[in-house]
């Protein structure tokens, strides 16, 4: 009989997991603590405070009907896009109407056409990717609060003071 070494489970930073959003449609989600998803979100977020900015909204000077050279991309359309290029990973299930019968490879932009179809799976696959990144945050918590096991010889910890003072070679 053989002795089986075990691997530690190691504190998983990209997490998945498949969803059923509609029967016989499988969306496998990835967390929204991923690094790409978290720049490129950031990136999203300064442009639009940026165009913001450009525009004077917040101020006295803000008209919405004012024409400007700054061009504003939907902000809706680039969450979409995000969540299609960092959320959603793959799927099955889905098909493209041309051929029916043959399984569709997931793409960011076949992604986009099913959010356009069913845009609940955009609120959907953004609450898994954030209910998957509170679940890593909590793993990350529990493993930190775990005591270490005991060693052998005396207990680490404080220092204890000694009698003497010492003074240091420096004063």
């Amino acid at each position: 009989m053989a002795f089986i070494l075990k691997k530690k489970d190691v504190m998983d930073t990209i997490s998945t997991r498949w969803i059923e959003p509609a029967p016989g449609l499988r969306l496998l989600i990835g967390s929204t603590a991923r690094p790409g998803y978290s720049s490129d979100f950031r990136q999203i977020q300064r442009h639009l405070d940026a165009a913001a900015r450009q525009l004077g909204v917040g101020t006295g000077d803000f008209d919405i009907l004012k024409k400007t050279d700054y061009y504003i991309p939907d902000p809706d359309m680039l969450f979409i896009d995000l969540a299609c290029k960092h959320l959603i990973l793959d799927w099955e299930g889905v098909a493209e109407a041309e051929d029916p019968e043959t399984q569709a490879p997931y793409t960011p932009e076949r992604g986009r056409l099913l959010i356009e179809q069913m845009p609940e799976i955009y609120l959907l696959a953004l609450s898994t990717g954030n209910a998957i990144a509170l679940r890593q945050q909590e793993q990350i918590a529990e493993s930190v609060e775990k005591p270490l096991p005991p060693t052998v010889g005396p207990r680490s910890g404080r220092v204890r003071k000694t009698k003497e003072s010492v003074k240091s070679a420096k004063g």
